[in-house]
């Protein structure tokens, strides 16, 4: 397993049963074009000049399965198997790539014990802590599995499971299957109260209650008609509710002492899941693209529905019993496909955008996605317009048209990992990707006027071996090359702790593979001649003519006529940890910092704006705009923005996110990474 991103902290309190996720069924609403924070082609009013044409994705496929107990949440998908700590904001990768063992995952449940069951294409087993790490228990197979629900305690009990065959209970060797509901497809399994029962949810069978080895339709339970039965939840009168859609309706259902009554709402809305969360039912449901949590409430006779409620009318027509749908403050990602909840918090995994916790003031992306994992870094090299190359610092690169990724190779051996991806004045694009068998850099090559290359065409040039502490691996922090046809890459090394550092700069004649690392040195250590003593931790490159200049996590250096000189906070930087540097709408060299942007006057730096805001990304398009990445969103200044007003943070908004990094393609589209997904950005 792999150590991965700093997350969102997020407070999770309570124990919640694997049977309170449930998934959605809006795929083909999903296939037309929903997205997650924007849609697939989704124009932004906002910013300089009109609107922007958005697509943002945070995954390569849908979340597809999802369960959370604190102080873990569990998700899979095309990624695999994730965990992710609730408390302090760390995920991993569980398993091995291509592990059998997290591929195709259909359920995830988590037992009493804290252990993580799956049914994933290995069968069923159970992911369990062993020290530092994660041990796979195999535990056999029933068959195709849709949904779990471990009984308490689980180590006796055993586990509930269900798919298109029926009900199962793991009883610590076998699945035998449950009586009285073999052959009927399940869609979801509810815990009982007492830990050892379940409520049954089923495709077009409506609900059962299975108890030891039997299961029989809750009483009344022959006029329940859904196309699956979604959720099953309480709500905080204790009313047990079942959700789902009869076609294009969607309906609910209150199992009472009396029997079982239906309501529907008029058609539009599609229900995507009931949970339980904080002691009460919460129903998502909305018009494909623009769900909405809600709880839900019986009405009085006589009494009018709450504005903006779903409503719910009794489905015989001699009854006056009706339900409210209440809309609650939770604003959702537009492309969810199933939900989980833990205390009062309610997690959703999406069919783009990962996983998320519903908020009021917006959803709260986990980080730690498929795309972007712990990346600093975005590179783009686009052959076409629907033909672009995208790398976040690794595992692997994607193929894109902005909207659908793909793993690709750009001419690396197998057990390489790409690094980052750099383009010369020509259109010639060269792929960094670091050796698995040493510390060597393997690089590849593209020639330029290939509108549809495929992997054959990236030609490899002669590794570049690095002088690097022992027992370090390296990874790249920039990458450009200059008007002389040298390769500049900003260098940081991980040791075997995962502690990473800052490793200065290489330099690569790209004619002759010649290369020269540059650094500062210790005391006694004997430098090449031409190495210059550049800071360590280095982030950005601006070749200016007669000039480069460096940014770096101590400043802004710049080598101009065999001179080194560095500016740091007292030369006028709000702060000198710069995380890009470039030429400004004005034609000045600007920087981007942890306290804001700054103005290179020649002589001293001078902040342009707020202090306050972080930017970590600069990019200038086509038409002059400077875009810059933002800890508050990615922002536009205008053409004509310059000297003191050029304050990004009164720059519109033109996509939200605590925003890493941006970049402009041959195209003038921009493209932008936050710390959960990447978005391209297409001007109008």
């Amino acid at each position: 397993m792999q150590l991965r991103n700093r997350a969102v902290g997020t407070r999770a309190a309570a124990v919640v049963v694997s049977g309170a996720v449930v998934r959605g069924v809006w795929v083909a609403a999903l296939a037309a074009g929903v997205a997650g924070c924007h849609s697939a082609r989704e124009t932004a009013p906002v910013g300089p000049g009109g609107g922007f044409t958005i697509t943002e994705r945070a995954e390569s496929g849908p979340i597809t399965a999802l369960a959370v107990k604190p102080p873990f949440l569990w998700a899979a998908g095309s990624a695999g198997l994730r965990r992710f700590d609730l408390a302090d904001g760390e995920s991993e990768a569980v398993g091995e790539p291509n592990d059998a063992r997290t591929r195709g995952i259909t359920a995830i449940a988590v037992d009493d014990d804290g252990g993580a069951w799956v049914a994933s294409a290995a069968g069923l087993g159970r992911w369990v802590a062993a020290g530092d790490d994660l041990r796979y228990e195999p535990k056999g197979t029933p068959g195709a599995v849709n949904a779990m629900a471990p009984r308490r305690p689980v180590a006796t009990q055993g586990i509930w499971a269900g798919g298109p065959g029926g009900l199962y209970r793991y009883d610590g060797r076998i699945f035998p299957s449950i009586d009285g509901i073999r052959e009927v497809a399940v869609s979801s399994i509810v815990l009982d109260e007492d830990g050892k029962g379940a409520w049954v949810g089923t495709f077009k069978n409506g609900v059962y209650h299975a108890e030891g080895d039997h299961a029989a339709p809750v009483p009344g339970g022959e006029a329940i008609f859904l196309d699956a039965v979604l959720g099953i939840a309480k709500t905080a009168a204790g009313t047990r509710l079942v959700a789902g859609n009869a076609g294009t309706e969607p309906r609910l259902y209150a199992l009472t002492m009396a029997g079982v009554e239906g309501f529907h709402a008029p058609p539009g809305p599609v229900v995507v899941a009931l949970v339980e969360r904080g002691g009460d039912a919460v129903l998502i449901a909305g018009p494909p693209g623009k769900p909405q949590a809600y709880t839900l409430r019986p009405l009085a006779p006589g009494a009018a529905y709450p504005t903006g409620s779903l409503k719910f009318a009794s489905l015989e027509r001699e009854r006056t019993g009706r339900w409210a749908a209440v809309p609650t403050p939770d604003q959702l990602p537009a492309d969810v496909t199933m939900a989980a909840s833990a205390g009062n918090d309610l997690y959703v995994g999406c069919k783009r955008m990962g996983v998320a916790r519903a908020t009021a003031d917006g959803p709260r992306y986990l980080p730690g996605s498929q795309l972007v994992g712990d990346a600093r870094r975005l590179y783009v090299a686009c052959a076409s317009r629907v033909h672009c190359v995208v790398v976040t610092d690794g595992p692997r690169a994607w193929l894109t048209d902005g909207d659908r990724y793909q793993p690709t190779r750009l001419g690396e051996p197998e057990t390489a990992t790409p690094l980052a991806l750099a383009t010369d004045a020509q259109g010639t694009t060269y792929a960094i990707a670091r050796d698995a068998e040493s510390s060597a850099l393997v690089i590849t090559r593209l020639a330029s006027g290939l509108r549809a290359p495929v992997e054959t065409d990236w030609q490899p040039l002669p590794k570049i071996a690095l002088d690097l502490p022992p027992k370090t691996t390296p990874t790249v922090s920039f990458a450009a090359v200059s008007a002389a046809n040298t390769l500049w890459l900003g260098l940081r090394v991980t040791d075997a702790d995962g502690i990473d550092t800052g490793y200065g700069a290489a330099e690569i004649e790209l004619g002759n593979g010649h290369a020269v690392q540059h650094r500062p040195r210790r005391p006694g250590e004997k430098a090449p001649a031409e190495a210059l003593p550049l800071p360590s931790s280095l982030t950005g490159i601006l070749f200016d003519s007669g000039a480069t200049y460096y940014a770096s996590l101590s400043g802004v250096s710049r080598w101009q006529e065999g001179q080194l000189r560095t500016w740091n906070e007292n030369d006028g930087l709000a702060s000198e940890s710069v995380h890009a540097i470039a030429r400004g709408s004005d034609g000045a060299v600007w920087a981007a910092t942890s306290g804001g942007l700054a103005r290179f006057d020649g002589q001293n730096w001078l902040p342009l704006g707020t202090t306050e805001l972080a930017t970590r990304g600069l990019a200038r398009d086509g038409k002059g705009r400077i875009w810059v990445a933002t800890s508050k969103g990615l922002r536009a200044l205008p053409p004509d923005a310059a000297g003191t007003g050029a304050d990004p943070a009164l720059a519109p908004i033109v996509v939200p996110g605590d925003m890493r990094d941006v970049a402009v393609d041959k195209f003038g589209r921009i493209w932008a990474m936050s710390t959960t997904s990447i978005a391209l950005v297409e001007p109008k």
